[in-house]
């Protein structure tokens, strides 16, 4: 654990205040956590008991992304259906040298997909559409790295225009990737889901829901985190689902019986969105990808 001693002095005392315990009953290992932060097990033995935290730590400038991290799994904790696990936040706090801490309970995973994963992903969906009057999310958050504009629009095709595409092809086109131009491709995708998907219905979306972000306690209960929440289309959750696997086939026919799948080149659009992104945060590898999940919505224009 690559902590200087101050910093993990100061981790020790905030977490002994979380847990009523002393500071020298943590021991800490390094797992795994994303690319992000730091990500760290950190158990305790008192007389009062012992427990298991997972804690994050985000590095000088990165305290924003722990922050949104934190709202987002507020707000699914708040919606989630009896049978979707989301971890309870215990706590966040300034940590010196410019660390940020963000501690969540641990929770014991197995390596498989929970059979009810679909069915429950299904309730949040239905139980939420319509929470949110328009699209988009009370803050702006982050998809990785990257920053998520989430202003809330009444219409569909312009919020997924305006604040999903339109960005990450700002940022790839100022970074030098040969791309067409923003404002095309930006009418171009709001002209195909306004022909195809004018007005999903606006349900709570994890937002990164790929099977890194999601997995089976051992109880069996599907668990869910890392969210980049905002409310939309449940389609555009499912949309990295599909596009870097890892889910079964049960898990989208559970959503497409109250949520039917859109046509290809409305789902190809909203992969764009996701390709864009890492495009933006590792390299040309994604670029020729990413064009063809655009075209469908350049050639319906």
């Amino acid at each position: 654990m690559n902590l200087q001693e101050t910093t993990e002095a100061m981790l020790r005392r905030w977490l002994a205040d979380l847990c009523d315990c002393e500071p020298d009953a943590f021991s800490f290992r390094t797992v795994s956590g994303g690319c992000i932060h730091t990500a760290l097990r950190a158990d305790w033995v008192g007389e009062k008991g012992s427990a298991s935290l997972f804690v994050k730590l985000a590095g000088e400038g990165k305290a924003p992304l722990l922050n949104a991290e934190k709202q987002s799994l507020y707000t699914l904790k708040e919606h989630a259906p009896p049978g979707l696990k989301v971890p309870d936040v215990l706590g966040s706090q300034e940590i010196g040298e410019g660390f940020c801490a963000l501690a969540l309970e641990w929770l014991a995973m197995t390596s498989s997909e929970a059979r009810t994963l679909g069915p429950a992903m299904t309730q949040l969906y239905k139980g939420t559409e319509g929470h949110f009057s328009s699209y988009g999310f009370p803050t702006n958050n982050f998809i990785g790295a990257t920053q998520q504009i989430n202003t809330r629009t009444d219409s569909w095709p312009d919020f997924f225009a305006e604040r999903r595409i339109k960005p990450q092809l700002e940022w790839a086109r100022a970074r030098g990737y040969d791309l067409p131009s923003t404002e095309k491709l930006s009418r171009a995708v709001r002209e195909l889901l306004s022909a195809k998907r004018p007005a999903p219905p606006s349900c709570l979306l994890h937002g990164d829901l790929w099977s890194g972000n999601a997995g089976m306690i051992t109880d069996g209960q599907p668990v869910i985190f890392d969210p980049a929440c905002y409310f939309g289309d449940p389609w555009a959750d499912l949309a990295i689902s599909e596009l870097f696997g890892g889910f079964s086939p049960s898990f989208f026919t559970a959503v497409s019986q109250v949520h039917p799948r859109p046509a290809e080149d409305v789902m190809e659009t909203y992969k764009a969105y996701h390709l864009l992104n890492h495009l933006n945060l590792f390299g040309e590898s994604y670029l020729a990808q990413a064009l063809r999940s655009l075209s469908p919505a350049l050639r319906f224009s």
